[in-house]
């Protein structure tokens, strides 16, 4: 009696320890499996994706802290590797924007304020236009998987700024991030919103960040600039394809030109480089002999004939 006893009381035990040892073991393999990035590698799919997290700035954190996916979502998953045995990352587990604000808003209140008063973020996310209504942190934080830093397609991919090429000279021959132009972090804290493309339109300091615009523009003087040195407001990368595609006299900046007498009757009004030298706000006396060439030869026959020279202040006068 006394040995079967004891008997019973080793298979209890031994049924302890391995029912403790079973718990254990499950509970590591359910904590690898949820909470440590490298259980993803088990799918040569994720290689590249862990690759990729692993070099980003959320190394630190765990997948599940950003991908929550539902058992029914998870056991999705499994099936569709095991049966379909795809050969890249399907879409999974999406990230909402709540979850981001999880640490970027709650976690770090102070530079979320920075973040939210630049321009970029809030032409994006305090716009009234229905097409950014909604728009979520990982359409431009996440254009290439796991690189949370938006790359030089950011802006053109996911249906966004498609149609923005750049056409112009050789710009257009070189790959150019949109921000190296657009200065989507310019502070923007108290502008009104339909006012957010201010501080987005290239300014000098941009254009000039080219070493061929400084040795072009070596003598401009942006300080005494009446266009204040926003080269955006004449040159459009995206739609003219050589910079004399101005349009002074038919934009909305110079709308008083023709309220200028010197202007009325000048032949080909709206071009108006012909007499003002670009990237100048005088005309330049120099000027006027490109077009009008034989005027000094008049000056210089009338003097050798010994007759008046003609007078343009004279001969407006007899006009009235």
């Amino acid at each position: 009696m006394a040995l079967r006893r004891r008997w019973r009381m080793l298979f209890i035990g031994a049924c302890a320890v391995a029912f403790t040892g079973v718990a254990m073991a499950s509970y590591r393999a359910y904590s690898y499996m949820e909470h440590d990035p490298r259980f993803c590698t088990s799918c040569h799919l994720m290689e590249d994706a862990y690759n990729r997290f692993r070099r980003s700035a959320h190394a630190r954190i765990t997948c599940h802290d950003c991908h929550k996916a539902t058992r029914a979502e998870q056991l999705h998953q499994l099936t569709q590797v095991i049966f379909e045995n795809p050969t890249d990352v399907k879409r999974h587990a999406h990230v909402p924007n709540e979850r981001c604000a999880t640490c970027h808003v709650e976690g770090d209140p102070a530079r979320w304020r920075q973040i939210a008063a630049t321009a970029g973020h809030r032409i994006h996310l305090e716009s009234t236009d229905s097409a950014l209504r909604g728009i979520e942190c990982v359409r431009c934080h996440s254009a290439n998987l796991h690189e949370f830093a938006p790359v030089s397609r950011t802006c053109g991919q996911a249906g966004c700024h498609t149609n923005a090429t750049i056409r112009l000279g050789a710009m257009s021959q070189v790959e150019l991030h949109c921000t190296t132009c657009h200065q989507f972090l310019a502070e923007a804290p108290g502008l009104a919103v339909d006012s957010l493309g201010r501080p987005l339109t290239p300014h000098a300091r941009q254009c000039l960040s080219c070493h061929q615009m400084r040795e072009r523009l070596a003598e401009l003087d942006i300080g005494r600039d009446p266009h204040r040195g926003v080269c955006g407001d004449c040159h459009n990368p995206h739609t003219q394809r050589t910079a004399q595609e101005i349009t002074c006299a038919t934009s909305q900046c110079h709308v008083g030109w023709r309220q200028v007498s010197f202007h009325v009757g000048v032949p080909h009004p709206e071009q108006c480089s012909r007499c003002h030298e670009p990237h100048s706000w005088r005309v330049d006396g120099q000027n006027c002999i490109r077009c009008h060439r034989n005027i000094l030869n008049e000056w210089r026959r009338a003097r050798v004939l010994g007759a008046e020279a003609p007078s343009p202040i004279r001969a407006e006068a007899t006009l009235h």
